[in-house]
């Protein structure tokens, strides 16, 4: 287990919410933390588990809070060394 810094977050394991998105509540819990540092600073990532099975990603940093979900991708996806840094890619006829 690696060692936790103190990030005094409100949040704890095993929490659970409401995230009202698109005219729509999702209930989630809190079921896992990841603790990330660098020379640039630290923030928090919680693995969120919703009341349908699904999951994301809450992210944490300095009070600011990001919701991070899975898209689904179309199978097989390209090699990703078709992609330097910087370039745009569409999925889903979104641009990224």
């Amino acid at each position: 287990m690696a060692e936790l810094f103190d990030d005094f977050s409100p949040l704890q394991l095993m929490a659970s919410g409401v995230w009202k998105v698109d005219r729509k509540s999702l209930a989630f819990s809190l079921v896992g933390r990841l603790h990330y540092g660098s020379t640039e600073g630290t923030w928090t990532e919680w693995h969120a588990v919703f009341g349908d099975g699904s999951s994301g990603f809450l992210s944490e940093d300095n009070g600011a809070y990001v919701f991070a979900l899975p898209l689904a991708t179309p199978a097989p996806l390209p090699d990703a060394t078709q992609y330097p840094a910087g370039s745009q890619v569409n999925f889903d006829g979104r641009a990224f």
